[in-house]
This record gives C-alpha cells, sequence and structure tokens, in this order.
C-alpha cells in the first residue's frame, strides 16, 4: 500500500491539508506518515550527552504533541484512527526540506500533501513558502492544499499546458493519474504573449484533441486554447478555475518557465491571485 507524507506545523492552515488527507487516503486506500520537523538552539557549550539528551526530549515530546494533535483532528472528522495504516515521525534539525527529503526515501513515499500559508494558496505556492522548497527539491509529487478548502469527490482535473507542441509528452503522467480516478481531464493553455496568438489561428483545436484521445485511449479529454489579452496570466487561470470547477489543478514542474512568467512580473499593482483548488505538482 502507498504511503502519503503530511507535514504539520501545527498551524490551521496544515490542520486543513491533514483533513483533506485523510479523506484523500481514504478514498485512494493510503496510508498517512503525519510529520514533523523539530528544531532547538542548544548552548555550545553543553557537552555532547547533554545535547543528544536535549535532542531526544525534544523529539519525545513532539511526537506526543503530534499524536494528540492528529488524534484531535480524526475526532473533529468524526473518523476513528486505523493506527495500522498511520505513522508519525519527528525529526530534529533546522532544514524542514532535508527532513523530509529523508523520510520520503526512508519511508517510501511516493506523494506528500502539505497546506499552503494564507488565502492566496496557489501565489504562496510559488512565492517562497515551504511548500514551494518541497515542490522544488522533491522527486515525489506535491499536492498543495490551499487554507479553508474542504476534501470533496475527484470527479475532474485541470491541466495547465505551458507548450501545446509538447503537450502529448507531457500528458502520460497527467492521463495516468485521471484514469485512476475515472475523472475528466480538462487541458487548457494560457497564450502568454501578445501577438503569439496568431500561430494559433489554424490551429484545429477538435482534430488535436481528438489525436490525443486516440493516443491516450481516454475519451474524458477536452481543449482550450485562451487568448489572455490585456489581462493578466493568473488572472486569467483564476477565471478559468473558477469557471470550470476543477477538484485538482495539476502542473508539471520541470518547466519553470510558464509559471516564472505567471508570477514574476513587471506589474506595479498588487495582483489578487485568489485560486482556491488544491494544486497537484508533479515531475
Amino acid at each position: 500500500m502507498r504511503t502519503i507524507l503530511v507535514p504539520t506545523d501545527f498551524s490551521n492552515c496544515s490542520a486543513d491539508a491533514i483533513k483533506y488527507a485523510i479523506q484523500f487516503a481514504a478514498k485512494t486506500e493510503r496510508k498517512l506518515l503525519f510529520f514533523h520537523s523539530t528544531f532547538l538552539l542548544i548552548p555550545t557549550r553543553s557537552s555532547n550527552f547533554a545535547y543528544l539528551n536535549a535532542v531526544k526530549a525534544d523529539r519525545e515530546t513532539k511526537l506526543k504533541l503530534l499524536i494528540k494533535y492528529i488524534d484531535k483532528i480524526y475526532y473533529s472528522l468524526n473518523i476513528k484512527r486505523d493506527e495500522a495504516i498511520t505513522k508519525f515521525v519527528v525529526k530534529f534539525g533546522d532544514s524542514l526540506v532535508e527532513n523530509i527529503t529523508e523520510t520520503i526515501n526512508e519511508q517510501f513515499i511516493d506523494l506528500i500533501i502539505m497546506g499552503t500559508h494564507g488565502a492566496s494558496g496557489f501565489r504562496k505556492v510559488f512565492m517562497g513558502s515551504n511548500t514551494t522548497k518541497i515542490i522544488a527539491h522533491s522527486y515525489c509529487p506535491v499536492l498543495a492544499i490551499p487554507h479553508k478548502y474542504k476534501f470533496s469527490e475527484i470527479e475532474k482535473f485541470a491541466f495547465a499546458s505551458s507548450d501545446l507542441n509538447k503537450v502529448k509528452k507531457e500528458l502520460k503522467q497527467v492521463v495516468a493519474i485521471a484514469k485512476k480516478f475515472d475523472a475528466s481531464l480538462e487541458i487548457f493553455h494560457v497564450v502568454t504573449e501578445k501577438g503569439s496568438l496568431k500561430k494559433y489561428e489554424q490551429f484545429n483545436s477538435k482534430e488535436f484533441l481528438n489525436s490525443l484521445t486516440h493516443h491516450y485511449k481516454f475519451y474524458k479529454l477536452s481543449l482550450y486554447v485562451i487568448d489572455r489579452g490585456d489581462k493578466n496570466i493568473a488572472t486569467v487561470i483564476d477565471s478559468f478555475v473558477k469557471h470550470n470547477k476543477p477538484n485538482i489543478l495539476i502542473t508539471l514542474t520541470q518547466k519553470r518557465g510558464f509559471f516564472e512568467r505567471l508570477f514574476n512580473t513587471s506589474h506595479t499593482e498588487e495582483l489578487a491571485y485568489n485560486l482556491k483548488v488544491p494544486l497537484l505538482a508533479i515531475k
């Protein structure tokens, strides 16, 4: 049985992700490993024996706190925790990324579910949060859950393609995920540069979609090519998600150019990135 790693810092944001993970794991028949990274400053004059005792005491304290915290969340969901498929890990160290990376390798993790801080979750994922760092350094897929998002049946995925010329290759992983959930998959591409829409004038989206459908033998595909016009790309994606209401938005993180253009804009106004849908980042 596959295992999901669920990091927590005991914040309300991570609690939302834990609730989602518990219900997601139940639907997908996965184990759960609840994780906390701890660190405290110990005076350098302390002996090695005192240092090791302090580390041990801190880990034991945090482990008890973690178990109590998780059990409280299970209770709030009116779900009984199955001890056979839940584990707890507390690692000591000043690098969250290194601690999580070690745990992924040690525990054979194949998915991370974690929260994004703040209501504008999509922006936070790509702008300096711990989630950003985990996405950047982990070879394991990361499912980022926006603050206050509640689990729902997964019936529709949306995939943001940065290059339609490469979408057939990109879809290999994405279609496999959609098939597992028997969900539909909406592919969308935002034309990011002014004037570049001309190259799509002769683009036959119906013919292209048919070729993808037959190639993957998957008949729940749809395709959208969107001209952003004078709108910010984030605003276009936000509108697409609000209108089409996917349960999860999928991105491929090895193609960073698209998202660098998305968030590293030259606009001086404060942009409202209000996407409130889980984001699955895969490599």
